[in-house]
Order: structure tokens, then C-alpha cells, then sequence
């Protein structure tokens, strides 16, 4: 039973199409309202007017929404903080009523600690990010080094048995000379025996002595030379058959070149065919891949009001819930730089969150922040009379994949094209 639990949590659910529908605007929605600004300069950086478009209608309306004047929206936006913190100390409480009404104390301590670890999130992803860059990196240097002392080793190795070597090459050197000398002056005398039997015209005797010797070898010894023999004539009908296709092609080539180049000209069309479909389907394909990606945010925006609901339903809606909170307070500081806590990011991230991520009022998150947090105590208290069954974490791991997929297939899509174009430039 056990078993088949594990393995539904663990299967995967493709949405369906109005999942994807919905997904699609919830996660467009989520972007554009929460990083206007940077969707602005991605639009400067990349020339996509539907991303500069975006960011100006999301600024437009948070402006009619919450005030025109920085003033206004600031106001607003302490205001919603400091609701969101009364909230994370309401779903605190929450949760304690609802440990102490179940005697399940493990309960508060789970959303302690996952509130804090979804807090602490994005630190520590950047920061395990860069760890194994630095790990790589020095793995990569390790390497280096290995192979330079191997390359010193066999060169000094190298150097110490070069007159080992040098020696044995004249040996053998001598050795083979030796024998070719040897092997000179047999085919010198048998040269010479032929020459003879030419001048003096007694060749014809020389051959029927010479086929009778073959013949009688043959007869003899054809046990033991029936494979050499095989194998001669074999090797030599290959070469005959070589041969005679060679002189086949030189004698038809000239009728099969119109065909070649007829050939080549529709391989060229087929070529240009392929170009044009080439073109088509890169901007589709990035179409697609922002759309999954998009999809993955809605899907995860709407897994978290999922799991804010089910909040109270066991440790698994205690973890998913306390998670989904911390993770939200965690994009607000990260856009915000609350208590500055961007310094605390690798430095690298640091740059990029605060010149693409930075959002100085995120008003819209600060709402969705407090809305979960709402929707989370409800959940909680919903469980005190009577604890719900246990969360199916199947219908909350859909956003997770296609995002991380998304997100993987989108980074290695960036790293092909930037080596290409490198490589283009040089």
C-alpha cells in the first residue's frame, strides 16, 4: 500500500487543455504585473515589442490600481507588508491551534521550519548554484593539472629512454639490412639464372622445369597449400574485379555526371526548403518555450492557492503551504531588497537580480502574498474540528516539471546559440 502511494505521488499529470489555457494567462498575468521594469528592458535588450508592450500596460494599471504617485504606491505597498507579516503570524497561530487540537506538535514544527526554508529559498539555490560552479571549476583545474604532470612525466620519460631507443633502432635497423642484403642477393642469383636461360634461349625448357617443379609442389604439399592458394586467388579476383569496375565508371561516367548534377540542384532545393522551414520553426520553437515556461509560473501560482487551502491537511499540506508562503516572501524581499538581502547573494546574482528582478514597489506579489496567507489560515482552521486526509502531491508537481524543463531546456537553448554566434564572430 505504501508502495502504491509513493508511486502516485511521484507519477506525473499533463494538463489538460483548459488547465493550460488558464495557466497560460495566470502565469502572463504574474510576470508582467510582478516585473514590469524588467520586462522593459528585456524588450530594449531583445527587440520584442510584446514584452515592452507588457511591462508598460502592467506599469499603467498598477498605477490606476494603487496610485499614480510613488507616494501613493509606497503607502499601499507598506501597508500590504505589514498585513503580510500579521498574516505569517496568523498562520502561525493557525497552525499551533491546529497542533494543539490534534496533540500534533510536529505539525508547528514542520511549518516553522519550511517557512523558514522557503524564506531562505532563493539563497540557497544561488548559493548551491554557485557552489558547483566553483566545484566544477575546480574539478576542471584538478584535471588540468593531472594531465600537465602526466605531460611532463612522459616528456622526461621520453627523454631518458630516447638512447634506450635510439640503440634498439639501430639494431634492428642492422638486423633488416642484414636480411634485405640477404634477400638482395638471393633475387641477384635468380635474377641471374633467368637472364641466362633468356640470353641462351632455353627459356621454354626452363619453364616446362619450372611448371613441372609447381605442379609437383602442388600435388604434394596441396593439403598444406590449399588455403594460401584460396586466398591468392581469391585476393586476385578481387583486384581483377576492382579493376574492371574502375574502367566500368571511367567508360559511364560521362553519361551518370548530367544525373549527379541534376541530383545536386534538387538537394540544393531540398536545401533552401529546409532553410525556410528552419526559419519558421526557431521562432515558433521560442514561442512554444516561453509559453511552457509561462504555463509552469500559472501552474505553480495555482499550486500554491491550492496548497494554501489545504494548508492544515497533514504534514504534506503543512510542508507544501509553509513552502509556497516563505517562497513569496522570499520574491518580495529578493525585488524589493528588504533588510538588504541581496547582499547576501552571490555576487553574480546579486547584479542580475538587481538590474532585470529589481521591483522596488511589487505590489501585485505583496496581494498574492497576503491572499495566500488568508486563504492558508482558513485552511488551517478548516482542519481543527476534524483533519483532513493527507494532500496527493501528483496534481502538485505538473507546474514544478514543466517549469524546471522549461527552464533547463530554455538554458541549454541560450548556450547553442551564443556558441554559434561566438563562433560566427571569430
Amino acid at each position: 500500500m505504501a508502495k502504491a502511494q509513493e508511486t502516485d505521488a511521484l507519477s506525473f499529470a499533463f494538463p489538460s487543455f483548459g488547465e493550460l489555457v488558464f495557466g497560460i494567462i495566470l502565469g502572463t498575468l504574474f510576470v508582467s504585473f510582478s516585473f514590469p521594469i524588467g520586462l522593459e528592458r528585456l524588450a530594449r535588450a531583445t527587440g520584442w515589442p510584446i514584452a515592452g508592450g507588457l511591462g508598460n500596460f502592467s506599469r499603467s494599471e498598477l498605477a490606476n490600481a494603487f496610485g499614480a504617485s510613488s507616494a501613493l504606491q509606497s503607502v499601499s505597498f507598506s501597508t500590504l507588508w505589514t498585513f503580510c507579516l500579521v498574516g505569517v503570524g496568523g498562520y502561525l497561530i493557525a497552525l499551533a491551534l491546529l497542533s494543539l487540537r490534534h496533540m500534533r506538535f510536529d505539525l508547528f514544527m514542520l511549518g516553522v521550519v519550511f517557512l523558514a526554508i522557503g524564506t531562505a529559498s532563493l539563497h540557497i539555490i544561488t548559493w548551491t548554484i554557485w557552489l558547483i560552479g566553483w566545484a566544477l571549476h575546480i574539478i576542471v583545474i584538478a584535471v588540468a593539472f593531472i594531465f600537465n604532470i602526466l605531460g611532463i612525466a612522459l616528456g622526461w620519460l621520453a627523454h631518458a629512454l630516447q638512447p634506450i631507443f635510439s640503440f634498439i633502432g639501430r639494431v634492428v635497423g642492422t638486423i633488416f639490412g642484414f636480411i634485405g642484403d640477404i634477400f638482395g642477393a638471393i633475387f641477384g642469383f635468380f635474377g641471374a639464372i633467368i637472364e641466362f636461360f633468356i640470353k641462351s634461349g632455353l627459356w621454354p625448357l626452363a619453364l616446362i622445369v619450372l611448371g613441372g617443379i609447381i605442379i609437383f609442389v602442388l600435388v604434394r604439399y596441396w593439403k598444406d597449400l590449399r588455403e594460401f592458394v584460396v586466398t591468392t586467388g581469391v585476393i586476385g579476383l578481387i583486384g581483377v574485379a576492382a579493376f574492371l569496375l574502375f574502367k566500368l565508371l571511367q567508360f559511364i561516367w560521362p553519361f551518370l555526371k548530367p544525373i549527379f548534377a541534376f541530383l545536386g540542384k534538387i538537394a540544393e532545393f531540398i536545401g533552401r526548403i529546409l532553410g525556410f522551414i528552419g526559419r519558421i520553426l526557431v521562432p515558433l520553437f521560442l514561442a512554444l518555450l516561453v509559453g511552457w515556461i509561462i504555463y509552469g509560473l500559472g501552474a505553480i501560482l495555482m499550486d500554491t492557492f491550492r496548497g494554501a487551502w489545504h494548508s492544515g491537511n497533514g504534514r504534506r499540506g503543512v510542508i507544501i503551504c509553509s513552502l509556497s508562503v516563505g517562497t513569496l516572501l522570499a520574491i518580495i524581499l529578493m525585488e524589493t531588497n528588504l533588510y538588504h538581502v541581496t547582499a547576501y547573494y552571490p555576487s553574480y546574482f546579486s547584479v542580475f537580480a538587481m538590474h532585470y528582478l529589481h521591483v522596488s514597489l511589487p505590489l501585485v506579489d505583496a496581494f498574492i502574498c497576503l491572499l495566500v496567507l488568508g486563504i492558508s489560515i482558513l485552511g488551517a482552521f478548516r482542519n481543527v474540528p476534524k483533519m483532513q486526509a493527507e494532500l496527493d502531491l501528483k496534481r502538485f508537481q505538473t507546474g514544478f516539471f514543466m517549469l524546471s524543463l522549461g527552464l533547463v531546456i530554455g538554458i541549454v537553448f541560450v548556450a547553442i546559440a551564443a556558441a554559434l554566434s561566438q563562433g560566427n564572430t571569430s
